[in-house]
């Protein structure tokens, strides 16, 4: 064998156990013995067989406990530590992880005072939530397929929320994410691809949502504080074009391994590595496409630029590469501001040209025909 034509092979063989030392090529593939190397390194060697994605970073269809027992593990949920569930977005359970690929399960609801009035964290407005009654299922992914199987929809808080289901609860932002629900799922994978080459980021985990999108995590060493951890899902969010909502700290996501009835579908883990990246190494690696960095003025144009009918990308390109005084938010506000009396300035440049001719300062009055300003 001199190639990995026959990767599909690999992946039954190295699942079994059986796969012979001298099978791969250390050309192409040295060192490895697990199937999560191969699978983690496979696009560096071009082949694209693989079960689910027609592109080099591919991976298997895992379902089932297993599948669940992954994402728990890719989020940093070690045995002891608790985590919230979501069914169909109204009720919440606490689970505790007993175990790689066991928890333990139990309802909660919210905190009330004598009055039946929400008890709130200090300084929040979202609720303390507390076990409700006694029952607890020590086989918490048995219990929660069985509501799946009945047409729950599951889904799993990634920042690890504690003592409440609010923003103001969630305490590790470690993990990265985006949710790619517009374009037909090859090219979702196809996208996952040319991030992973143009800014050398790969996946911690993809999970197929049993519908029509893919969510793609990305792991960081270490957890930043809450307003880094938005600006870099923001610029996530655009790199791919992706769902721009995903931004909120207690986001919930689709809960790998469970059986997604409506759809007569399973949702699956995809893909999994261990690349993880520490926050300065994730925020150089993403440079490039924000050489003026992404204030909020510029996230609002390239967030409403996601619904551009147009050449998206494109668009979205133009708006990253302008300098911040050219944003059009900020060349509204030099368009109301006044300039000073008796000074000329004549020429092709933007307004914004305009007013740094005269030194930043606005007053007076301003006309404009065509292409040229006159300020005077």
């Amino acid at each position: 064998m001199n190639n990995l034509s026959n990767h599909q092979e690999i992946i039954h063989l190295m699942e079994n156990n059986t796969i012979p030392s001298s099978f791969l090529p250390t050309e192409i593939l040295p060192d490895y013995s697990t199937i999560d190397d191969v699978i983690a390194t496979q696009y560096s060697a071009g082949d694209v067989g693989g079960v689910i994605a027609p592109t080099p970073i591919t991976g298997r269809y895992i379902t089932g406990r297993e599948a669940a027992r992954i994402q728990l593990e890719k989020l940093s949920f070690e045995p002891g530590q608790t985590f919230h569930v979501k069914l169909n977005n109204n009720i919440i359970f606490e689970g505790t992880v007993t175990k790689p690929g066991f928890f333990s399960i139990r309802e909660q609801e919210k905190l009330l005072d004598a009055e039946g009035n929400p008890v709130c964290k200090q300084g929040s407005t979202a609720p303390f939530w507390i076990n409700k009654g006694n029952s607890i299922y020590s086989d918490g992914w048995k219990y929660l397929e069985e509501r799946a199987e009945v047409g729950t929809g599951l889904f799993i808080i990634p920042n690890h929320t504690q003592g409440g289901i609010g923003a103001d609860y969630a305490t590790d932002f470690s993990n990265l994410f985006v949710e790619i629900d517009d374009r037909p799922i090859p090219e979702q994978w196809e996208k996952i691809n040319e991030i992973q080459s143009q800014y050398g980021l790969t996946p911690s985990l993809i999970v197929g949502s049993g519908g029509k999108s893919l969510h793609v995590y990305y792991k960081l060493a270490t957890s930043p504080d809450a307003e880094t951890w938005k600006v870099l899902q923001k610029k996530l969010i655009l790199l791919f074009q992706s769902d721009p909502a995903i931004i909120n700290l207690n986001r919930e996501m689709r809960f790998a391994g469970f059986t997604r009835k409506a759809k007569g579908t399973q949702q699956s883990v995809g893909f999994d590595s261990e690349a993880t990246y520490t926050v300065e190494d994730f925020e150089a690696r993403l440079s490039s496409a924000y050489p003026h960095g992404l204030s909020e003025g510029r996230w609002d144009e390239a967030r409403k630029a996601l619904k551009f009918e147009g050449d998206r990308n494109a668009e979205i390109k133009r708006i990253l590469s302008l300098p911040e005084e050219s944003l059009a938010k900020n060349i509204k506000k030099a368009r109301k501001a006044q300039t000073t009396t008796g000074l000329n300035y004549v020429g092709e440049g933007s307004l914004v040209d305009a007013v740094k001719y005269n030194g930043g300062k606005v007053e007076g009055s301003l006309s404009h025909a065509v292409n040229t300003w006159k300020v005077q």
